[in-house]
């Protein structure tokens, strides 16, 4: 057992539930250090998309409300990027799984409730580094935010609650195959949620199945959440444009809807888990 495992085992017995989850959120930090390359791809991609979308299709900005596409593709990028950082999640739990590490939690003083809260919680502090850095370099290269403050709160909302709902998929899947094959499985459902919906273009651009797909997907929600300061609300558009309810309530809905759906998915999962 490594010496960061054994602070971990240590703070499970000496410490509460809210320690042992900074302990745990510490650990998966620390590990990005031992391992960059589990980390690094992560908060690379969000960065590569919202660079090469907003420029291969930046002669349609006009078609995305405000003339700028990288208004447009920003947010999309962010919430690419969160969904990564719970997908990681999922696997560094897998990982630990195959290490039999992940005895070592189930054999701890702590309740489950206390474990999935520090997988949740890493996954978040990840999805968090990786918005303000795709943000950071999204207005370098000149994104318009009409929504101003409010605008970027409702994307860093969106960035969290799809940390969260990842986190939960990859998990739940992870605490059922126990090792990390069931990778590929994770990636394909975080994928087609995001690319089923109107990640790359609006509705109204959409042809054949498509936008009856995007109407029906709960993450065309949350990305009208997430674009709800950068471009006027695609499905209703506002007579004066500005951050509102009827452009937040769906997302806020469909996050929580998802989440609800999940977190019983994932405790159903844990009954399984035995040391």
């Amino acid at each position: 057992m490594t010496a960061v495992d054994a602070r971990v085992d240590l703070g499970t017995t000496r410490h509460g539930s809210g320690a042992i989850v900074r302990e745990m959120v510490a650990r998966n930090l620390r590990g990005i250090r031992r391992q960059p390359a589990t980390f690094v791809p992560t908060l690379i991609m969000p960065v590569f998309f919202v660079i090469t979308f907003s420029g291969a299709y930046g002669f349609a900005g006009r078609a995305f409300g405000n003339g700028n596409a990288m208004s447009w593709y920003a947010p999309m990028a962010i919430i690419q990027g969160a969904s990564f950082a719970g997908m990681t999640m999922g696997l560094s739990t897998a990982r630990d799984f195959e290490s039999g590490f992940f005895d070592r939690f189930l054999l701890a003083p702590m309740s489950r409730a206390t474990l999935l809260g520090g997988a949740i919680a890493a996954a978040l502090v990840r999805a968090l580094v990786t918005t303000l850095v795709v943000l950071v370099v999204a207005m370098i290269g000149g994104v318009a935010i009409p929504g101003g403050a409010l605008g970027i709160a409702t994307l860093v909302l969106s960035a969290l609650g799809i940390a969260v709902v990842a986190a939960l998929w990859a998990l739940g899947l992870v605490y059922r195959v126990q090792n990390t094959n069931v990778g590929p499985l994770i990636q394909v459902g975080i994928f087609m949620a995001i690319f089923l919906s109107t990640a790359q273009v609006p509705i109204s651009a959409m042809s054949g199945w498509l936008p009856g797909v995007a109407r029906i997907n709960p993450m065309t929600n949350v990305l009208r959440l997430a674009r709800a300061g950068f471009v006027p609300d695609q499905l209703n558009p506002p007579a004066g444009f500005g951050v509102g309810w009827s452009e937040m309530w769906p997302g806020l809905l469909a996050l929580g809807g998802t989440i609800a759906v999940l977190t019983v998915f994932v405790l159903r999962g844990m009954r399984r888990l035995t040391p």
